[in-house]
C-alpha cells in the first residue's frame, strides 16, 4: 500500500477555499464526503492507498487532510484548462482541517523530519518514500491528539460515519493505520499485554497481527505524553473479558474498556 502526497494551492486550484468550505459542510452532515484529485505518479497509485493532502503556496501551509484513495487513477480533462494530460483519483477523507481556522501539521515540521522529500511545491500525487511512511503517520497522529483530541473545534471535521466524540480518539482506537500497528509490533514484539500470548512468534513478519493494538483512555495525559505510549497490544480473547465487568466500569460503547487496567483486573478474576 502506497502513501500519496497530494498538493493543494488554493490560490490557483479549482478547489478554492469556498469549495473547501462546502466540503466541510458536506462532511459534517453526510460523513461520506468524496472528491477527486490530480495524481502525478498515477501508474504507482491504486485504490486502497493512503493519502495526505498538503496545502502549499501562501498562508497556513502543511497537512490539511488524510484519508484513502478509493479508485484507480483515470484520465480526464485538465482542471487548469491548459490541455495537459491529467489523471485523477477519487479520494475519501477521514480527517479534514480548515486551515483558515485552525492549526495544521506545518510544512516546516515535515521538512525538518523528512528533508529529502519535496514538501514545498512540486506536483500533486507524489509517492512518499517507504522509509518515511511510518514517520508521517506518527507525526499526524501526534498532531491530531495534541491539537484536536480534547480541544475539539470546528476547524477539524471527521468524515468517518458512526464515530462518537472525540472522533480523533475513537478513530485511532478502531482504525489505527497499518503502518502504526506494524511499528508497534516491531517495537513491542506483538505479545498480548494481558495474557502474555506471543503473536510475534506466530506472525513473524507482522502480517495477520493487525488490530491487536488499541489506544486506551484514563492512563495518563494523551495530549502531553503523546498517543504512542497509550497503545497496548491486547488480543481479541482478552478484550472479551470486559463482558463480565459492571457497566459502570465499561467504556461507553461496551466494545473496548476505557481503561487498560480494567482488562488486567478482569483477567485476574
Amino acid at each position: 500500500m502506497a502513501t500519496v502526497i497530494l498538493k493543494w494551492n488554493p490560490a490557483i486550484s479549482s478547489y478554492t477555499l469556498g469549495r473547501s468550505d462546502h466540503g466541510f459542510e458536506q462532511a459534517r452532515e453526510e460523513k461520506n464526503y468524496m472528491l477527486n484529485w490530480s495524481i502525478w505518479e498515477h501508474e504507482q497509485v491504486h485504490a486502497g492507498d493512503r493519502f495526505f493532502m498538503l496545502r502549499v503556496g501562501d498562508g497556513n501551509t502543511g497537512i490539511v487532510m488524510s484519508g484513502q484513495v478509493v479508485s484507480e487513477p483515470y484520465r480526464d480533462e485538465d482542471w487548469s484548462g491548459k490541455g495537459r494530460i491529467t489523471y485523477y483519483a477519487d479520494i475519501l477523507p477521514d480527517f479534514m482541517i480548515d486551515s483558515e481556522q485552525g492549526p495544521v501539521l506545518e510544512t516546516a515540521t515535515l521538512q525538518g523530519e523528512m528533508p529529502d522529500f519535496q514538501w514545498d511545491g512540486g506536483h500533486s500525487g507524489m509517492i512518499l518514500p517507504e522509509g518515511h511512511i511510518e514517520k508521517l503517520e506518527w507525526l499526524w497522529c501526534d498532531f491530531l491528539f495534541r491539537c484536536y483530541y480534547q480541544a475539539y473545534s470546528e476547524a477539524l471535521v471527521c468524515n468517518v460515519p458512526h464515530l462518537p466524540s472525540p472522533e480523533v480518539f475513537h478513530f485511532y482506537r478502531n482504525y489505527a493505520p497499518i503502518p502504526l500497528q506494524l511499528s508497534l509490533i516491531q517495537e513491542r514484539g506483538g505479545t498480548c499485554e494481558v495474557c502474555g500470548y506471543s503473536y510475534g512468534e506466530i506472525f513473524k513478519d507482522g502480517l495477520g497481527m493487525h488490530h491487536l493494538y488499541h489506544i486506551f483512555e484514563g492512563d495518563g495525559n494523551i495530549e502531553n505524553d503523546g498517543p504512542r505510549k497509550h497503545f497496548h497490544c491486547v488480543c481479541k480473547n482478552c478484550m472479551n473479558y470486559h463482558e463480565n465487568m459492571p457497566p459502570a466500569e465499561i467504556g461507553d460503547d461496551r466494545e473496548i474498556p476505557a481503561y487498560f487496567e480494567d482488562l488486567l483486573a478482569a483477567r485476574a478474576t
